[in-house]
């Protein structure tokens, strides 16, 4: 599927070869072991927050030193919608694959009313999606929900093709 290609486009260099190129920058202008913990602690922090599996508390700055160890200031929500309709959508491209799998030259009808009823699950996953990003976006108007909701929605191909999406990001 197009939007599993995005977003593991977005995952990847928007996310992890971006933060890591900071990472990789801070520490080199480090001048304590304990810069090197607070920027690696600093670094998962925004990988966790930027893939939606946690969110980042708002005064997360971690100042303190001479510890060995920094737990980055993250609370886990326990449905995180982003994250969760991520899941359902992975989940939706397996059922997908593993159809195809078993499909002979011809679609019987069986096959026929799997693929409809996948194509319609997709789509309304993907729809929802959007509005819980777009939704977002409105609130924190983070940067990495604007670079995810570009990636998923290039040439506003979504909110274009899907009925009542009427997504106006900026």
């Amino acid at each position: 599927m197009y939007i599993v290609n995005n977003l593991q486009y977005y995952l990847q260099v928007d996310v992890i070869e971006a933060r890591f190129a900071i990472l990789k920058s801070a520490i080199q202008d480090a001048n304590e072991f304990e810069d090197i913990i607070r920027l690696h602690s600093e670094f998962l922090k925004n990988l966790l927050h930027e893939t939606f599996v946690m969110t980042a508390y708002k005064d997360s700055e971690l100042k303190c030193k001479h510890t060995l160890y920094q737990v980055p200031a993250l609370k886990q929500e326990k449905n995180s919608m982003v994250y969760e309709t991520i899941l359902q959508i992975l989940s939706v491209c397996d059922k997908f694959c593993s159809l195809v799998k078993n499909w002979q030259s011809d679609l019987t009808e069986v096959d026929l009313q799997k693929l409809s009823k996948l194509k319609s699950e997709s789509e309304s996953l993907i729809e929802m999606l959007l509005h819980v990003l777009y939704s977002l976006h409105q609130k924190s108007s983070g940067q990495h929900l604007l670079q995810l909701l570009h990636h998923i929605d290039y040439n506003r191909w979504f909110s274009k093709n899907i009925v009542n999406l009427n997504l106006t990001v900026s």
